[in-house]
């Protein structure tokens, strides 16, 4: 009989691709090993936005409304992980303004806290300065980004991949 025994810190050290690998050699369905969040060390805390697995992006999306839902989709929807404010404020119905679409952040993020049970947790993390509007002075963009992890866990969600 065929067995596999690996911890999940180590599973979650393993690169995308051979976590993937796995799951299919096994006949998993993505994510389904994963029954615990990344370990993280009080050094790495603010490093960058978490890494989230499929399995935990089930429950970061259970029950969200449609304008969160209308973002994941945005951050899904991206290259590699990296957006626009201003595409989701594009996306989102009735957004005019990043004000429009500040408590879709909170609520991920204490949504992503609440899964993690990490006060600390970020979901989003946000590069860089804002830019701004010329002649305006008003704050009309900012860059964001999901964990290439998560950004992938999105992927298979949205059923991009």
């Amino acid at each position: 009989m065929d067995g596999l025994f690996i911890s999940v810190e180590s599973f979650n050290s393993l690169s995308p691709s051979a976590r993937a690998e796995i799951e299919a050699l096994y006949g998993l369905t993505s994510g389904a090993v994963m029954t615990a969040a990344p370990k993280r060390t009080p050094g790495d805390l603010h490093e960058g936005p978490v890494e989230i697995p499929p399995a935990l992006v089930r429950a970061l999306v259970d029950r969200l409304n449609p304008k969160t839902m209308t973002a994941l989709r945005v951050i899904a929807e991206s290259e590699d992980g990296r957006f626009l404010l201003s595409d989701v404020i594009e996306a989102v119905d009735d957004a005019e303004t990043y004000m429009d679409v500040k408590g879709v952040w909170s609520g991920l993020t204490q949504r992503t806290r609440n899964i993690l049970q990490d006060k600390k947790a970020d979901l989003i993390w946000w590069e860089g300065d804002w830019l701004y509007d010329e002649g305006k002075d008003e704050k009309a963009d900012h860059v964001g980004r999901v964990a290439p992890m998560t950004y992938q866990s999105l992927r298979k969600h949205f059923g991009m991949e």
